[in-house]
């Protein structure tokens, strides 16, 4: 009996420059870059199935095309120990999906949206959601900049790509359920509310089907107004807004609420109080618009919560997928300060070439018999790894910024000139967030 080989998808994503967008051929375009991977880029590593390329050689045919070329690895669950492979030993065994696609330059405040409630003559303007469309600049290489030790980032993409498509084939929701509804939850700091963001702008890169995409920032602590009996009539304001934008079939429409967990405490606290009638109101109407919006096939609700026990449980039942996001563990904060360090090669701010520190495959070969600058260079970065354990990701991201502010003040400093300097700078943030500790 002939079984099923299933080969890994290799997503090759290429964002063109401006002036690029109206005369580029797209044919032409894929052809250059797939050859430009597999001879040029064949050694580079992957890692953590991510590859963002920002810079390109000048005789290269697409450099003043292409602004930059992301790609990303669909691993099997068989082939997940395969990550650390080069592109070149990929290339071979892998289907090929290529993406064309520009930018939106513009700015989001000037789309905010804005409500407006009169009570006793007086009004009230409140900022409640934000939208940006998609995809944007301000998220370009947003995801591949996320580092977590869980495959969350391909469950997720995995996850609302089939969402989407089931609801494209309008398959049946009484017989199979699907809500299009995600929790991330986890303590601050984590990267919640980026990968939500980073999840929207890959989907639009991605789902063909759809022309644009925007995504909708739902402010949930100004849901609640301080006028009675007003903030069920917001969260039915800004559900109204967000089918308006899903009433058109080609526009993929994401919508983030951060800290869903303020309307949820909000329905506890007020069912124990002598007075819960609007606070309950609130929650029970964001309930039902979850229920209705599940009509439109092109929508994706996206939640985040930094209490998870705050949450409430009705909610919960509606989410598909319910995430921990947790602090990175020494691994990943080592990929996140290399990452880091990798981009300040490139500006220049450190000197040395950007494979001045070792890949962790490599490196973990290195404690046993490589002596040179790069294995000491490489192996002091992970001992700052292991000092910096139990900090946030976005605190991590910090560091080296507040290495060079605080110890540096200079450019093209040598590797271990700034590896003492971020030594420096994490002890000085243990030590303060231990006195915060002590404090309070």
């Amino acid at each position: 009996m002939a079984t099923m080989t299933c080969h890994p998808t290799m997503h090759i994503e290429i964002c063109l420059k401006d002036s690029a967008r109206k005369d580029v051929s797209y044919s032409e375009l894929r052809t250059e870059v797939s050859r430009h991977l597999s001879l040029h880029c064949s050694g580079l590593y992957i890692s953590h199935c991510n590859l963002l390329l920002k810079s390109f050689d000048r005789d290269t045919n697409f450099a003043d095309k292409v602004k930059s070329i992301s790609v990303d690895l669909e691993l099997n669950d068989s082939e997940s120990e395969s990550r650390l492979k080069t592109l070149g030993e990929h290339w071979k065994c892998t289907r090929h999906s290529f993406y064309v696609f520009g930018l939106n330059e513009s700015m989001p405040s000037s789309d905010d949206l804005v409500l407006s409630c009169n009570k006793e003559e007086e009004e009230e303007d409140m900022t409640v959601a934000t939208h940006w469309r998609l995809p944007c600049s301000e998220f370009h290489g947003l995801w591949e900049s996320l580092v977590y030790d869980s495959s969350v980032k391909a469950q997720l993409l995995s996850y609302a790509s089939t969402a989407l498509l089931f609801s494209d084939r309008d398959v049946d929701q009484h017989i199979v359920s699907c809500n299009r509804v995600i929790l991330l939850h986890g303590p601050p700091g984590t990267g919640k509310t980026s990968l939500s963001k980073a999840l929207a702008q890959k989907l639009c890169v991605r789902m063909g089907r759809y022309r644009s995409g925007r995504l909708m920032e739902i402010n949930s602590h100004s849901l609640l107004s301080k006028w009675f009996a007003e903030s069920g009539k917001l969260v039915n304001r800004i559900f109204e807004e967000i089918e308006k934008f899903a009433q058109n079939s080609e526009l993929l429409v994401c919508v983030l609420i951060d800290e869903v967990e303020s309307l949820s405490a909000a329905r506890s606290a007020a069912i124990k109080s002598t007075e819960p009638t609007d606070a309950v109101r609130v929650v029970n109407a964001f309930l039902t618009r979850i229920d209705k919006i599940k009509k439109y096939p092109n929508v994706m609700i996206m939640t985040t919560s930094n209490v998870t026990g705050a949450i409430d449980l009705a909610f919960v039942d509606r989410a598909d997928i319910k995430h921990y996001i947790g602090k990175p563990s020494v691994p990943a904060i080592y990929h996140i300060y290399r990452s880091c360090f990798e981009e300040l090669i490139r500006v220049g701010i450190i000197s040395g070439s950007c494979s001045s520190v070792l890949e962790l495959r490599e490196l973990e070969e290195s404690f046993s018999y490589k002596r040179d600058a790069q294995a000491t260079t490489s192996q002091s970065l992970y001992e700052i790894s292991r000092l910096s354990e139990g900090f946030s990701g976005r605190t991590l991201r910090k560091l080296p910024f507040l290495a060079h502010a605080f110890y540096l003040k200079s450019v093209g400093v040598e590797s271990s000139v700034f590896i003492e300097a971020l030594r420096k700078a994490v002890l000085k943030q243990k030590k303060e967030e231990e006195e915060l500790t002590h404090t309070d």
